[in-house]
């Protein structure tokens, strides 16, 4: 035991303010997906004319995207937080971690991130985050006139910046496995969505237009009908059935009288 002048009135007795709060930072994404089970509920990709924007994969005729939606599922996790994590005695039914939803993404770096979400306390959700894969950077091009001296630089860069990533996601991997944290809802809910949550809803016109022109694909246009038989030749009318007067007999009869 030591004796201090200090008397620690600013400490802080609980637990999870001692915390180091370091986390993931993704950024710069590439593509996004949410599955739970073995169901893809939605991926988003890069678009091929812009890679700065995502786009929904699958994206049917007449469906127009929520950007909003989607670009926040891009930034949910730039600059993470956690605000505690699970007990480790915490079970798997208790978390969520026995059911999941997955999310997984890649960042510019070429970053893997897989986040197992589970079941919300509070206002917190439980997740846990793993790095399943990572790609090295491509070395850059070597140029047609390139020196031995600039082609040793380019390659040493290189390896720096493989050998940085390498370390950053050993790192990360050591700080992250085994951990469940407790995340605020507001930015974890940023990627729990269903598919149909990133497709503006259409006006109650635009619905009927739809139903319409669905409706005359399936019958034709009005008038088809009428149209269709005004150009059919006239059907003879059946002759009329025979009547006393008209018949065989009678008209021997009549030409007896006359006789």
């Amino acid at each position: 035991m030591v004796v201090v002048n200090e008397t620690f009135s600013s400490v802080e007795p609980k637990a999870k303010s001692w915390l180091d709060k370091e986390f993931i930072k993704i950024k710069d994404v590439k593509w996004a997906t949410l599955s739970e089970g073995d169901a893809e509920l939605w991926k988003l990709e890069q678009k091929e004319d812009d890679k700065t924007k995502l786009t929904l994969v699958g994206l049917k005729e007449g469906e127009e995207l929520e950007t909003g939606k989607i670009s926040s599922v891009k930034t949910a996790f730039s600059y993470a937080r956690f605000e505690d994590v699970a007990g480790p005695d915490a079970a798997a039914e208790e978390t969520g971690m026995d059911n999941p939803k997955v999310f997984r993404t890649e960042d510019g770096e070429g970053v893997t991130y897989e986040l197992r979400i589970g079941k919300k306390k509070g206002s917190e959700y439980h997740v846990a985050v793993a790095i399943p894969e990572f790609k090295l950077p491509d070395a850059a091009e070597a140029k047609e006139d390139e020196s031995e001296e600039d082609r040793a630089k380019r390659e040493k860069e290189h390896k720096e910046k493989c050998d940085e990533l390498t370390k950053k996601v050993k790192e990360l991997r050591e700080r992250l496995d085994g951990w469940v944290y407790l995340m605020p809802s507001y930015s974890v809910e940023y990627v729990l969505k269903e598919r149909s949550d990133f497709i503006k809803e259409k006006k109650e016109e635009e619905k009927k237009d739809d139903d319409k022109a669905d409706t005359e694909k399936e019958d034709g246009p009005a008038g088809d009908e009428d149209a269709g038989t005004a150009d059919k030749p006239a059907v003879a009318p059946p002759p009329p059935p025979p009547t006393p007067e008209n018949t065989e007999a009678a008209v021997e009869a009549k030409e007896g009288d006359a006789e």
